[in-house]
């Protein structure tokens, strides 16, 4: 017998001895909290008393954080049964306990769909199937938010600075807009193709004007929007 069994033997006598001590309420009580505690070892959890408290309340047991921690008189059997687990967990994980998650740091899942497959509790397993979920989600995200933040992005004026100096400079007023739309539309000279391309209508001589005034402030004001990273 290796010395996670006998620290597991250690632990069923251990509560065998508070069965003898205690009610029947406080029995059944004893016996949900082991339980939690010995699924989170199977799932290389940390033993935490928040984490294991919220899995009491969902198997319909109330304990505080505090009552599992509390130093009292007589031995607090829940701060003993926490203990023997943490030992245990330590014995029979060759890897050190972690925080339930779905990634290491090399990429790899902690939690895959086989391991959701072997948890026997219907509760538990749809629990974590939720959190895997909710966790892939939130990892998605985050890869998007990565890339957006990497993309070039049109600067916005706040409200408070229109009409100044600095906002002059990438907002196009009246005149612009009209110059913009007249070369794009009804230019003499230029036409646009599918793709986009500006095509000469005819032959243009030397020194010929093919835009109105202030068409090249226009563009000048769109690219200072333009945030490009740089």
């Amino acid at each position: 017998m290796n010395e996670a069994n006998i620290k597991k033997q250690e632990i069923d006598n251990k509560l065998e001895e508070f069965f003898t001590n205690y009610s029947p309420l406080k029995r059944s009580k004893l016996k949900a909290f082991s339980d939690v505690c010995e699924r989170l070892v199977k799932l290389k959890a940390q033993l935490k008393a928040t984490t294991i408290s919220r899995e009491m309340t969902n198997n319909g047991f109330s304990i505080a954080t505090q009552s599992i921690y509390n130093k009292t008189s007589v031995e607090n059997p829940y701060r003993t049964l926490l203990e023997l687990w943490q030992e245990y967990s330590e014995l029979s994980n060759s890897k050190t306990p972690v925080n339930i998650s779905t990634q290491n740091a090399g990429g790899k899942e902690f939690v895959t769909d086989e391991d959701l497959s072997s948890i026997k509790d219907p509760a538990l397993r749809y629990r974590i199937s939720l959190m895997l979920a909710e966790t892939r989600g939130l990892r998605k995200q985050n890869d998007m938010l990565k890339q957006i933040k990497d993309m070039n992005f049109i600067q916005s004026v706040p409200e408070n600075l229109i009409g100044s100096k600095a906002a002059e400079k990438i907002i196009l007023d009246k005149h612009d807009l009209d110059n913009l739309e007249g070369f794009i539309n009804s230019s003499p000279f230029v036409y646009f193709d599918d793709d986009g391309r500006g095509i000469s209508k005819k032959p243009i001589p030397k020194e010929t004007a093919i835009t109105d005034f202030g068409f090249r402030e226009a563009i000048i004001k769109i690219l200072n929007s333009y945030n490009r990273g740089d």
